[in-house]
């Protein structure tokens, strides 16, 4: 029993990992758009979103692909 009990963490941990350094990747390529004035007027952190989920979702398709 206890031996599932860990993997449950080990999963959680893992999913809790990802989706802070997803926040932290976002928050970089925001304040760096931002500092370089990239960004289209009236844009915020909330637009940047996407476009780095598009990256990660590619990433993880990759991956995939890559397995076989």
């Amino acid at each position: 029993m206890k031996f599932e009990e860990e993997k449950f963490w080990e999963k959680l941990g893992e999913k809790m990992g990802f989706v802070a350094m997803y926040l932290v990747f976002t928050a970089v390529a925001y304040f760096l758009f931002k500092v370089l004035d990239k960004l289209p007027e009236g844009w915020n952190y909330l637009y940047i979103m996407p476009f780095t989920m598009s990256i990660v979702l590619l990433g993880i398709l990759l991956l995939q692909l890559f397995k076989l």
